[in-house]
């Protein structure tokens, strides 16, 4: 390749750097434009939060994300553990419970859902915990301590008994604050980590077909973007998402040891990813869609009520160039009253809800609160949304930067 080649290639990839979104020309509108009524979009560029108001009653959950719930399986049925009120220390309570049973018991790891998974067909949940220990109060009042180590641990905990869990194995962790997901199609857990010198950001595989003996198979250093936030699976398409400071990386799992890195999609509207989450959402018009949402934080993040949620079309071959499809600010729950403020509120941050609707071509985002196992509505925002190679054409988009 020539240097006059090689000049304008160069060139290119400093610009998709420096913009990340592709905006059109036209400003982005917040308000006006209404969904087409017919199978193709109008030809104007769809307008952002077509409308705002308050919802009339509770939504059900269509592909929350990101959530502060997770639904776990055990051999007495489907329970489910949720995050607390955060204490003035900064730990995290976490509350498992059924429907029959509320609270069943109240676990205190210094993390969050956000920080645990369950490993598919089995009874284990893998729990990522600063001091390397949960403590748990069962209803009547009796206390456990699980684990024992010192320092970043995850825990591989079996709930097959819930009020009974049992400590199976443990994997040290340099980071307090890690997060991870577990591949459904094979037995390794993926962990965002970082280098135990420095604030590196490491992706980690662990064996865990053996959760009494997890094993790590493998780690990939990601120099873009210092430290990890979260992490993603979309199992249908095989992709790992990994959220860095800056950047979410890309990668391909169809071999879940040896995962390979795609890209890095970057969007220069947002400046600090802290939580991502990927839903596959099914409609009658549209069929499945895959979105990308991604929950920034303002100001250094102290508080899950500040900042914004982005969500991108990442279906097929978009993750290539995610759609960006709507933007909403959190809802500061000072402005919008608590349900009961004599009560505690099982979902302090905000959470959103997100859902298709096909005959209107809408993409509808409902930001709730989780109380007394009911959501309660604050708001509801609406984006035009279609498939068409029309709107695709006229909509925001990102690209991903090749590794």
């Amino acid at each position: 390749m020539t240097t006059r080649n090689v000049l304008p290639l160069v060139a290119l990839i400093v610009a998709l750097l420096a913009t990340g979104c592709a905006t059109r020309a036209t400003a982005v509108g917040r308000g006006g434009l209404a969904p087409p009524a017919a199978a193709e979009p109008a030809a104007e560029r769809p307008a952002l939060i077509a409308e705002t108001e308050v919802l009339p009653e509770p939504q059900g959950v269509f592909g929350a994300a990101p959530g502060n719930r997770m639904v776990l399986q055990t051999a007495e049925g489907t329970w489910a553990l949720a995050d607390t009120s955060v204490s003035a220390a900064g730990t995290t309570d976490l509350q498992l419970r059924t429907a029959e049973a509320e609270p069943a018991a109240r676990w205190t790891c210094g993390s969050g859902t956000d920080q645990a998974t369950q490993l598919d067909g089995t009874s284990i949940l893998a729990i990522a915990t600063p001091e390397g220990r949960c403590e748990v109060i069962d209803p009547a009042g009796a206390q456990l301590t699980i684990g024992g180590a010192t320092g970043p641990t995850v825990l591989l905990i079996d709930i097959a008994q819930p009020l009974e869990p049992r400590l199976v194995g443990a994997v040290r962790t340099a980071s307090d604050g890690v997060t991870l997901a577990a591949d459904a199609a094979a037995s390794v857990l993926y962990l965002a980590d970082r280098m135990p010198d420095s604030h590196q950001g490491v992706l980690r595989m662990i064996d865990v077909t053996d959760p009494s003996s997890p094993t790590q198979i493998g780690r990939i250093p990601l120099a873009h973007g210092a430290e990890l936030k979260g992490l993603e699976i979309d199992q249908a398409d095989q992709r790992l998402y990994v959220a860095a400071t800056t950047y979410v990386h890309v990668f391909d799992i169809s071999q879940p040891a040896a995962p390979a890195l795609l890209g890095r999609l970057y969007d220069s509207m947002v400046r600090n990813y802290d939580r991502i989450s990927v839903n596959r959402i099914s409609d009658p018009q549209f069929g499945y869609r895959t979105f990308l949402t991604v929950r920034a934080r303002l100001g250094g993040g102290q508080s899950c009520e500040t900042g914004f949620a982005y969500v991108y079309d990442i279906t097929g071959d978009l993750v290539e160039r995610p759609l960006m499809i709507a933007d909403s600010e959190v809802p500061r729950l000072a402005e919008h009253g608590r349900p009961d403020p004599a009560d505690p509120v099982i979902g302090e941050c905000p959470e959103l809800q997100v859902r298709l609707n096909g005959t209107t071509f809408r993409m509808e985002l409902s930001w709730v609160v989780e109380h007394h196992d009911e959501w309660t509505p604050l708001r509801r925002d609406h984006f035009p949304y279609n498939i068409t190679s029309v709107f695709q054409e006229q909509a925001d988009y990102c690209i991903l930067v090749p590794a």
